[in-house]
């Protein structure tokens, strides 16, 4: 299942952000799940990336430790394809 996940820095907290950020970023991701593209942004958002992850759970808990560091949001992403093949059912 696809997730596409934002990330904004809290300013506040730059020092967590660079001890968390250098603890977590290094680990392997859990099983199942491959990340396919992170990308920086200029705008509201400062990060995107595009996840396959078997489920919901397992996207709450890659993205746990970053939430004291940065508002992360995730949704899961879903073809328009699959968004007309759910509406006709």
């Amino acid at each position: 299942m696809l997730f596409v996940v934002t990330a904004k820095w809290k300013p506040e907290n730059m020092a967590d952000f660079i001890r968390i950020g250098m603890e977590e970023m290094p680990k392997p991701p859990p099983k199942g799940t491959k990340y396919l593209g992170t990308y920086i942004l200029l705008g509201r958002c400062q990060m995107v990336s595009i996840v396959d992850a078997p489920d919901e759970k397992t996207i709450l808990k890659l993205h746990q430790p970053y939430q004291e560091i940065a508002e992360c949001d995730w949704a899961p992403a879903v073809t328009p394809e699959d968004v007309a093949k759910a509406l006709a059912e």
